[in-house]
């Protein structure tokens, strides 16, 4: 699996003497590293870690882990270092919508269970992956993401959260539309949030 490095900005206004008005500028809030390593079946599993940018100092918030599992999509979201995971969100390859995609029943989204793994497994919420529309699905690479987050989690689960998401599409819809179009990139679209922007190399 390929290394890679992605930042995710926000946006904010700062006042500029010289011209005497607001500019919008671009922070960098978290970035998101993987080493480049080599995976096979369940050995040497991808995982990618989250950085906090925003106090001027590159703070570890955690790390996400795509566990083996014969046939679901499996990651482990941790806090930290630490070595026990707080989060899994789980889909069933079994949905209809990661082998027909189309804007039908139940082909036109796919089903991420989120489940507090500190609560015995509870399922605490929801990441749904949405059919984008027609103009969207063949003219670009942007997918849509709907989130239920768990209540009152502190932001950095929030953010690991959100992390996962763009890590789950990096793994397994990416190379689909790379694929599709002839071309690399991101491709991760509006629904992940307003006014949050991302890039990666």
């Amino acid at each position: 699996m390929r290394a890679f490095q992605m930042s995710i900005t926000y946006k904010q206004f700062a006042f500029d003497p010289k011209r005497g008005v607001n500019r919008p500028v671009w922070v960098d809030f978290l970035t998101l590293n993987r080493e480049y390593q080599c995976t096979c079946l369940c050995c040497n599993r991808p995982v990618i870690e989250v950085f906090n940018n925003s106090r001027g100092a590159r703070e570890k918030v955690g790390y996400i882990r795509d566990v083996w599992t014969c046939y679901d999509y499996s990651f482990y979201i941790y806090e930290g270092n630490s070595e026990d995971a707080i989060y899994m969100i789980n889909a069933s390859c079994c949905q209809c919508g990661f082998h027909c995609h189309c804007p039908c029943g139940s082909c036109k989204e796919i089903i991420f269970d989120m489940t507090d793994l500190r609560k015995s497994g509870i399922r605490v919420g929801e990441v749904k992956k949405v059919w984008s529309g027609c103009a969207k699905e063949i003219l670009t690479n942007a997918d849509d993401y709907s989130v239920l987050f768990p209540q009152r989690i502190p932001w950095q689960h929030k953010a690991l959260i959100l992390s996962c998401i763009l890590f789950i599409d990096y793994r397994y819809f990416e190379e689909r539309h790379d694929n599709r179009h002839h071309r690399g990139g991101g491709g991760y679209g509006p629904g992940y949030g307003n006014g949050i922007g991302h890039h990666h190399h």
